[in-house]
């Protein structure tokens, strides 16, 4: 979709998240910004830290290091996570 777009071919939908840069740049453009709300992210749920199986823990934490990889890139505040009560 995102290379269709870049070459002009067509309108599509995407998460903002992976289009910033193209956006910034100009690459893209968006239509109808009014109707474009904004999308705060994923969240993953874990029903607990304790004994959480180490593929889960290994996806939280290359989730969080994706994020925050792409918050220093666009120039934003890193959030720490959730720790939930």
């Amino acid at each position: 979709m995102i290379r269709a777009a870049l070459q002009g071919l067509g309108v599509m939908q995407h998460i903002d998240l992976s289009l910033q840069p193209m956006l910034a740049d100009g690459r893209l453009l968006r239509l109808m910004p009014d109707w474009s709300a904004p999308f705060p992210g994923f969240y993953l749920y874990v029903p607990s830290r304790e004994q959480m199986p180490p593929r889960v823990r290994a996806l939280m934490e290359f989730l969080v290091e994706k994020r925050e990889g792409v918050a220093k890139a666009l120039g934003r505040p890193v959030q720490a996570p959730a720790t939930g009560g």
